[in-house]
């Protein structure tokens, strides 16, 4: 599973207490510059936290040595209370060193003579997907939204826009699908629409007109607000969470490419390589569990030999127990002068039952046939006799 590139960004663990401490000690924007959170993003958290903040009255008198201001106490609060904010620092560092290697893959593109980067402004001897998409599009066979906005990406490349925006939209897809062919990518067939295949990945791609969200009137004289198209095109790699987008603004996205082609790239590359490091983790973590359950079922079975071993010597060792008993029975009755037939029988049945019980004999039993040794409990079995 793919993750953002920041996600490994080292951060720092915060406290509602310790965060309290830190609004009354440093300013908002000092604070935004040491960890990667903007000054709203703050206030949000604190409101989240029930933790007061300081207002400009109190930095003023702060200034003042000789009288400074007091502190709002903190509230009670019962919820989760605990942050982990990234240090900005290392934020800029890892968003740097990602921005050089886009830019390298770049300059990489631009110099393939293979690689043709410029939107034409008619649509000419399109791509299979676009073609495909053109046709469906134009014969009407799409999707239509409340705002205008038309789409058809069966078996097709995903595109959403309005009427007007159609060509644009299909020039600028043809021009990506073809640089990403002659890039040696391809695509695929994933549940019903086109896939882009790089290094080992796929995603899911389109292009979208953005919109916005605007206060409206309804037939009953209420405000509701509604999504309204503007114009601006925008290129979606992935789906949900992991999705990444470029959308146009003072530069057109006809002239964006080569920096969207790069990074396309680039997520890929770094996809694939957490991806195969994901996979090795993963085996790794199987057979070191592998390993453990191959000890614990070593030592399982110890212990069942084990427990094996201790219930046969307990069963010899009372079947001894019977047989000294049977001996005592039968001196007893000697010393008495009483050893007549039906203490003979009674001293001969025991020993009988001593040597079905020893472990080392275990000799036939019919009355005890089909007893278990070791749990010495009769299953009855219930009848249900015809009167006669």
């Amino acid at each position: 599973m793919p993750i953002s590139d920041y996600d490994n960004v080292k951060e720092v663990r915060i406290s509602r207490d310790e965060l309290y401490e830190l609004v009354w000690t440093e300013r908002q924007s000092d604070i935004a510059k040491k960890y990667y959170i903007s000054e709203n993003g703050l206030i949000k958290k604190c409101q989240e936290w029930n933790i007061p903040m300081p207002n400009l009255k109190y930095w003023i008198q702060l200034k003042d040595t000789t009288n400074p201001p007091t502190k709002v106490p903190l509230p009670q609060y019962s919820g989760y209370d605990m942050v982990y904010l990234k240090l900005r620092e290392d934020y800029e560092k890892k968003k740097e060193s990602i921005q050089k290697k886009i830019s390298n893959i770049k300059k990489e593109i631009e110099e393939d003579s293979n690689v043709n980067l410029k939107v034409p402004e008619r649509l000419t001897n399109p791509d299979p997907l676009i073609a495909t998409a053109r046709d469906r599009l134009y014969k009407k066979e799409v999707y239509r939204k409340s705002q205008g906005i038309i789409h058809h990406n069966q078996g097709s490349i995903g595109i959403y826009v309005t009427p007007s925006q159609l060509n644009r939209a299909l020039r600028f897809m043809d021009t990506m699908i073809k640089a990403l062919r002659s890039r040696g990518h391809h695509f695929i067939n994933q549940n019903g629409s086109a896939h882009l295949a790089i290094y080992g990945e796929d995603y899911r791609i389109s292009c979208q007109e953005k919109e916005r969200r605007i206060k409206i009137t309804n037939e009953y004289g209420r405000q509701e607000s509604q999504l309204e198209p503007t114009g601006r095109l925008s290129f979606r790699l992935g789906e949900s969470y992991f999705r990444k987008e470029w959308t146009e603004g003072k530069i057109p996205i006809e002239e964006q490419v080569s920096k969207i082609l790069a990074s396309v790239e680039y997520r890929g590359r770094k996809d694939h390589e957490e991806r195969i490091e994901n996979e090795k983790q993963w085996e790794e973590r199987r057979q070191k569990q592998l390993m453990e359950k191959e000890i614990q079922d070593k030592k399982e079975k110890e212990l069942d030999d084990f427990k094996e071993i201790f219930k046969l010597s307990l069963r010899h060792d009372k079947a001894q127990a019977i047989r000294r008993f049977a001996d005592k029975l039968e001196q007893s009755a000697l010393s008495n002068n009483d050893l007549g037939n039906e203490t003979q029988k009674r001293i001969e049945w025991i020993r009988k039952k001593a040597d079905w019980f020893d472990p080392f004999i275990e000799s036939y039993d019919e009355l005890l046939d089909g007893i278990d040794r070791d749990e010495l409990v009769l299953h009855k079995q219930s009848f249900y006799l015809l009167k006669d």
